[in-house]
């Protein structure tokens, strides 16, 4: 039977009375969330081979994108996966430091124990849509794969003038979780028609920023949004920046990476995420 609880699914076959022969008994997982079996772990850290999205630089020799080279193995050929980020097609991609792009945090720099996630900066005031895209390592080829997760980090503001930072997925995901426990500080709005947007609501400093995915501290996984899709190959993102000021400066640089907090590991007690 399908059991379906909060957006969840798993099979659960149950087993079969003896009879004569032999009986085989099998079921799937009664607990847990499908979404998180067979999900894979992003390795972005140190794996920046392409830095020049939208053309723009900083490695203007590279192709027009970011490419995050195997980043996972994927299939029963376990196949390297590359991750292509490029400025979709009818978008503008504006930018205030493209030395920002890549990777963050910096090496050799950074903190001694930490996971690098990925990283673009876009211009205050402006909105671009991004495509990201898996493809066989190498290569351009797409790659279908299944329990594809995506985290956005630090959607925080600058607090020196009204703003906010914002997510928009313009293509409909199979799931998407904020945090309850710690309190959620995103602001949800829209459905999941292509409307659906995620908005910083707090001032964030950059000694506050996460460093490492899988060790959030409280204060980042509430500033977090993770969607989950059940199948794909490529998906569309717009990350953007409202600003109130009549000639923005500057950029907010959008911190991405895998899984983060959809598949969280259980706490005593607490219900850690709101799944619709």
């Amino acid at each position: 039977m399908w059991a379906n609880h909060l957006g969840r699914c798993c099979l659960v076959i149950k087993t079969a009375k003896k009879t004569k022969g032999r009986n085989v008994l099998f079921a799937g997982r009664s607990q847990g969330d499908c979404a998180c079996i067979g999900r894979s772990d992003w390795t972005l850290h140190e794996n920046l081979q392409h830095n020049n999205l939208g053309g723009l630089g900083p490695v203007t020799t590279d192709p027009p994108e970011l490419r995050y080279s195997k980043v996972f193995k994927a299939g029963l050929d376990q196949q390297p996966i590359d991750l292509v980020v490029k400025v979709a097609e009818g978008s503008t991609y504006l930018v205030a430091n493209t030395s920002l792009n890549g990777l963050w945090p910096t090496l050799p720099d950074g903190p001694k124990d930490h996971t690098q996630m990925g990283q673009m900066n876009v211009k205050c005031g402006t909105s671009t849509t991004f495509d990201f895209m898996f493809v066989a390592s190498g290569t351009n080829d797409l790659y279908n794969l299944s329990n594809v997760m995506f985290s956005v980090y630090d959607l925080d503001e600058h607090d020196k003038f009204v703003n906010h930072e914002y997510v928009v997925f313009p293509q409909k995901v199979t799931n998407w979780t904020l945090t309850q426990d710690p309190p959620t500080e995103v602001q949800k709005s829209g459905q999941n028609d292509g409307s659906l947007k995620f908005t910083s609501s707090k001032v964030g400093h950059l000694d506050d920023n996460p460093t490492d995915p899988e060790k959030l501290t409280p204060l980042q996984q509430g500033r977090s949004v993770t969607v989950w899709y059940s199948a794909a190959s490529k998906f569309q993102v717009t990350f953007g920046h409202e600003d109130s000021r009549a000639t923005p400066t500057g950029g907010r640089n959008v911190l991405f990476a895998g899984p983060g907090i959809y598949c969280p590991a259980p706490k005593a007690g607490a219900t850690r995420a709101l799944f619709v």
